[in-house]
């Protein structure tokens, strides 16, 4: 390497450093005339959007709101049993929200009714023919609009556990005319 190329080399390394140090520092601390040489401009501050009240309401909230009281509330909420449209769940629901908001006073609290379809499954059980024992079993969500059906009598099959339901569980099982 000769003396013109050694020296090249080192006008590009201290340009380098002196980038890197202008991006350390940031275009506000630079001179104004090595700024627009760059083209570097300082951010624009961006200001927080104005929301009337917001920091009274987030004392209140920081204040007021306990995680135990939460906690109760949830526990109330979710005792309904299944909340899907049509289950009496769902009904209790609305008429707790409701009652909730009234008493946080909140304005133009409003019950709205309407209809809508929806399944709704009252349920069945497996009974193990051998022990007599039965258990609670419930058809899963539709698919598309076709629900989950049997005969009115039910069905009698051999019971087989299907593990994670991927192929290798199934084997060394007779799975025709099972339930899986």
């Amino acid at each position: 390497m000769n003396g013109l190329q050694k020296t090249a080399w080192m006008v590009l390394i201290g340009l380098g450093l002196v980038l890197m140090g202008l991006m350390a520092v940031g275009p506000e601390r630079i001179n104004p005339w090595l700024s627009s040489l760059l083209g570097l401009q300082p951010p624009v501050p961006v200001s927080e959007p104005l929301v009337p009240g917001a920091e009274e309401v987030s004392s209140r909230v920081l204040n007021d709101v306990h995680e135990e009281d939460v906690r109760n509330l949830m526990a109330q909420f979710t005792s309904y049993g299944s909340r899907v449209v049509g289950y009496e769940g769902h009904q209790q629901a609305a008429h707790f929200i409701e009652s909730e908001f009234r008493r946080l006073s909140l304005e133009d609290v409003e019950l709205e009714r309407y209809g809508v379809a929806s399944p709704v499954d009252k349920g069945g059980q497996l009974t193990v023919k051998e022990s007599g024992e039965a258990f609670p079993v419930y058809g899963i969500w539709p698919n598309l609009v076709k629900t989950s059906t049997l005969p009115r009598n039910g069905v009698q099959a051999r019971l087989i556990y299907g593990g994670d339901g991927e192929f290798v569980d199934f084997n060394g099982h007779a799975v025709e005319g099972a339930v899986v």
